[in-house]
């Protein structure tokens, strides 16, 4: 079945009219993603159906530094997972009678989309998977994240003024010339963080 949330944006409806996100990249960014996972691991751009090629398809920085990435993406919330499905899970093959709408998991806004994965963990780190993502002609690059700091210091130059956070920001605009890029910016319960 569609899940509620498709039904309420009326994604059903685009996909009628043969707009499921075919032939489109999007990239994301997230705590990790279990690629594996059943709704979305045939639209990972890294799955040929046969075996997994993650070059290029994932970037890790979640935990790890740059120079040291785990190359098998890992997903280490389940949140980024969370997040690939609501992009572009489904668990019904694309040459299968009724697809999209008849998967028994009818998840994904754009079921038919290729997905680009990568972890944040840095500023640094964020602008390597943003240059990644562009670098794979993703059009789209979904973000869901808050950060960690207080009201109090919850300023646009406190966070983004260092030299890694304007070099981060600048590949946000690089890729913002042919993408589109999506934030999610209430991801921290409480009042005592900031959301971006």
């Amino acid at each position: 079945p569609i899940s509620w949330g498709l039904t309420k944006i009326n994604a059903d409806d685009v996909w009628t009219l043969g707009y499921t996100g075919s032939g489109v990249v999007v990239g994301g960014q997230d705590t990790g993603y279990e690629w594996e996972h059943p709704a979305p691991k045939d639209k990972y751009r890294g799955w040929n159906g046969i075996t997994a090629t993650h070059n290029y398809n994932w970037y890790d920085a979640a935990g790890h530094s740059v120079a040291t990435p785990q190359l098998t993406p890992f997903d280490d919330y389940g949140h980024g997972t969370h997040t690939m499905g609501t992009m572009a899970g489904n668990d019904l093959a694309s040459n299968q009678p009724g697809w999209p709408s008849a998967a028994t998991n009818a998840i994904g806004v754009a079921p038919g989309a290729d997905l680009q994965l990568g972890s944040f963990n840095s500023f640094e780190s964020m602008t390597a998977a943003t240059k990644q993502a562009m670098s794979v002609g993703a059009i789209v690059q979904n973000n869901s994240w808050g950060y960690d700091i207080t009201f109090s210091q919850r300023t646009y130059e406190r966070v983004f003024g260092s030299p890694e956070g304007k070099a981060y920001i600048s590949s946000l605009r690089d890729l913002a010339k042919g993408s589109v890029i999506v934030f999610s910016a209430s991801n921290i319960e409480g009042n005592t963080k900031a959301d971006l």
